[in-house]
């Protein structure tokens, strides 16, 4: 096909609002929809190349995954080995084997599968991994493995009437992605199924299965029309967008209408996308997507925060540095065939590469993130090893419910087998239910138990709220329902007559983890954020009414703060790196943030503690000062075992804000 200036200028608007959205500035807030103006672009390239070899009678696969690995395969290869030895150098050894597991999925163009499993993109711990980027160029060659295929078999056996099979595969790929986008938004945006529209669309034009125009007016029209949509969508989604879905159909729809259009358009607009800068721009748009992510990540990780305005500038520079490099010195030479002429030769290379950088990504898996490589006060201070020795009580996962550690959990509370609560003989006078939160703060439970010699005991399951019949969807083999429903018998059994209730409710109100925490949260309900807040409401509801009406009070504890970056991990950070670093100042939200936060969760409190006469309890009281709420204590321990559940430094220092609650309770014999 003939080279159109224009594309390459379209590239250039895909581009830049990536790069800076994920520079942090805030105006470019739907800055990411430039990866599905590529994805149109590569549609629309890729479908030319393929159909006119075919009609030429000169298509060949082969020859086509040489001119792919050409094209994708150098510049991919040089960031992923300068992804290695950065990460190698400064990431702790949990971090390196998350690194590891997606150079492996990265090089067999998986990473979106992994991504999707792991975590969502727009969440904060997205943030921290060099090769998040990599997952759109995983789609892209998924649909490059399958698609040739395709058009040949259409070729065969339909005289090519790529019409009859194309437009209803992309429908039905967009209607997929709707479905998706609005109930499990992390598959709609991985996964190739509600992704693979935004590439046939691109295909479709390519085909002329859209009836052309002739009038240079009209086409100019559709051009300007086609720009604005993409650049309405940059500035007018966020985060907050149900994406793709339906909003995707504005700027892939833009990208069709510039290719479409873009011959025959003659305006200023057209001209500012075929000037020299925006054409070189989008000529090295490809090195400048590989390289400007890991930037951003690895200073991130390394200063424990997002880049400030003058660091992101010097980061974009450092990225079309790095790109301009790139274009030149790699990827024009192979493409050229100036290095490795031979189709053997590129393939063999190609293979060796994929081999060496899967061993290593192995490697860092087996060897659980290569820990010899860093100081032995660090490996420590980072391990699960120095959380369950150091930062929480010995039993807790004998104590605490969990699909991991503790799948028996609902038959001990059955047989009456719960972790006490003191030392006290005889009856329990209270039960603390929650999830691991409630767990975190046994702690102080125990040791003001034992000063009013008073006897409680626990029962938690991770994941889990203190309210019956909440079922989790997102994770089938959690025991939520069974565990709750047992753990209210016995309680109703042994006539408790005092029930403490704690969870991290932020996490089940708002439906989202918190900063840059990996994982994603529990779901009760198969719908929306709103619905599990709801289906919680109403499940607290009946459990609450059910005690009360059985004469159990019922106490409530609000929700600790949450921090957003593993604490332990933060403190082995500053170790490595010897910087000195006041992770108060750096890591401790301010009450602010705590508030903001918190603001649903606490008003869901205290409505219950208003209709049923509930007695709430404030941690943050005693965690947090009139400004901040520290991470550490005045004697640098700790207060946190992980971004979010306090350690035991963290639970002794929580215990005046519910020592009334013990003032309140009388031992049972």
């Amino acid at each position: 096909m003939n080279y159109r200036r224009d594309i390459d200028g379209l590239r250039a608007l895909a581009i830049l609002p990536v790069v800076l959205y994920h520079a942090g500035f805030s105006i470019f807030s739907g800055g990411f929809v430039g990866v599905d103006v590529f994805f149109v672009i590569s549609g629309f390239l890729i479908t030319s190349i393929i159909v006119n070899e075919i009609k030429a009678n000169r298509f060949s696969l082969i020859n086509f995954y040489e001119r792919r690995i050409r094209r994708i395969f150098p510049a991919l290869f040089t960031v992923f080995a300068t992804c290695t030895v950065i990460a190698a150098l400064i990431f702790l050894p949990q971090d390196f084997k998350d690194f590891s597991q997606s150079l492996a999925a990265a090089t067999l163009f998986a990473s979106n599968l992994l991504f999707f499993k792991e975590t969502g993109y727009f969440a904060g711990a997205a943030e921290l991994k060099p090769l998040l980027h990599t997952w759109s160029l995983a789609v892209e060659e998924q649909f490059y493995i399958g698609f040739p295929i395709l058009l040949l078999l259409i070729h065969k056996f339909t005289k090519n009437r790529y019409a009859l099979i194309l437009w209803p595969l992309t429908l039905l790929s967009l209607a997929a992605g709707i479905y998706l986008a609005f109930n499990h938004q992390a598959a709609a945006f991985y996964l190739p199924i509600g992704r693979a529209w935004e590439l046939f669309i691109g295909g479709l034009l390519a085909l002329g299965l859209v009836p052309s125009v002739k009038s240079k007016s009209v086409n100019t029209t559709l051009f300007s029309v086609g720009v604005a949509s993409i650049l309405l969508s940059i500035f007018t989604f966020s985060e907050n967008t149900v994406f793709p879905g339906y909003a995707a159909l504005l700027p892939c729809l833009g990208a069709a209408l510039i290719i479409y259009s873009g011959r025959e358009a003659v305006s200023a607009v057209a001209c500012v996308l075929e000037n020299p800068l925006a054409v070189y721009i989008g000529k090295i748009s490809y090195s400048l997507y590989l390289w400007h992510w890991p930037l951003f990540a690895f200073y991130k990780y390394y200063y424990m925060q997002p880049a400030d305005i003058i660091s992101a500038c010097v980061l974009i520079a450092a990225s079309f540095i790095f790109a301009a490099i790139s274009y030149h010195v790699i990827e024009q030479p192979f493409r050229r065939k100036t290095i490795l002429r031979s189709t053997l030769s590129l393939y063999i290379v190609a293979a060796l590469g994929m081999g060496g950088f899967i061993a290593l990504g192995a490697l860092g898996h087996i060897t659980k993130g290569l820990p010899q490589r860093l100081p032995e006060n660090v490996v420590e201070m980072s391990g699960k090893a120095y959380e369950d020795a150091v930062l929480a009580l010995p039993d807790r996962h004998k104590c605490l419910g969990s699909v991991e550690k503790n799948k028996g959990m609902v038959e001990k509370v059955k047989a009456g087998e719960l972790c006490s609560l003191g030392e006290a003989s005889g009856n329990a006078s209270y039960i603390l239910w929650g999830d691991s939160h409630a767990e975190a703060i046994r702690k102080g439970f125990i040791d003001l138990s034992n000063q009013y010699g008073i006897k409680g005991v626990f029962a938690g399951y991770t994941g889990c709220p203190p309210a019956e019949g909440l079922k989790r969807y997102d994770v089938p083999a959690n025991q939520c329902d069974q565990f709750s429903a047992a753990t209210l018998d016995y309680i109703l059994a042994e006539k408790i007559p005092h029930v403490v209730m704690y969870a991290r409710w932020p996490l089940y109100i708002e439906g989202a983890m918190y900063g840059n925490e990996t994982g994603k949260p529990p779901f009760f309900a198969r719908g929306t954020t709103a619905q599990n807040a709801e289906l919680l409401e109403e499940k607290m509801r009946q459990t609450i009414e059910v005690l009360q009406t059985n004469g159990i009070k019922v106490s409530l504890i609000a929700g600790t703060p949450e921090i957003g970056d593993d604490v332990s991990n933060m403190m082995a950070k500053s170790a490595l790196y010897k910087r000195g670093d006041d992770l108060n100042m750096l890591l401790a939200p301010t009450i602010a943030e705590y508030e903001a936060r918190q603001k649903n969760s606490n008003a869901f409190l205290q409505m219950l503690s208003n209709e049923y006469d509930l007695k709430i309890y404030w941690p943050h009281q005693e965690l947090c000062d009139e400004k901040y709420c520290p991470v550490l204590d005045r004697e640098g321990r700790p207060l946190y075992r992980d971004d979010d559940h306090l350690s035991l430094y963290g639970a002794e220092k929580l215990e005046p804000s519910i020592q009334p609650l013990f003032m309140s309770l009388k031992p049972l014999r």
